[in-house]
């Protein structure tokens, strides 16, 4: 990992990531390194007040209406959600259909993020577990 692309330390990732765990009650939550890195780099942010992250992507997504999707916003997932991800078939699409809920992004941007960016949707997703 090139440190010069880290916009804090370990110890500061940490301590927020605690703090994040703390305010959404997830006390025990403990970080993969993946997403400690992802906080070390300025990739993911939380907003206390609406208990949602957000993650910059790595590979941005140009859209059909010329503009570029950067960031997604990622909220506490629902009972709702859960059971209608649950009703695809197979692992990937229950997955990719979970990411669609907590981002309200469509499917057709959905299968466009690319597997870096998923793996750190699915590590933020485990702050409401």
């Amino acid at each position: 990992m090139d440190d010069k692309k880290m916009i804090m330390s370990e110890e500061v990732a940490q301590s927020e990531i605690k703090g994040w765990a703390e305010a959404i009650g997830n006390e025990e939550f403990e970080p993969s390194r993946k997403l400690l890195f992802g906080v070390m780099r300025g990739r993911i942010s939380f907003d206390e007040a609406t208990e949602s992250f957000t993650v910059k992507l790595l590979s941005p997504i140009e859209m059909q209406n010329g503009k570029t999707l950067d960031t997604l916003a990622i909220k506490e997932p629902k009972a709702e959600m859960l059971r209608e991800a649950a009703k695809s078939k197979g692992e990937i699409e229950t997955t990719l259909r979970m990411i669609a809920a907590i981002t309200g992004q469509p499917a057709g941007i959905v299968d466009r993020i690319g597997m870096r960016d998923l793996t750190i949707l699915g590590e933020v997703l485990g702050f409401f577990a």
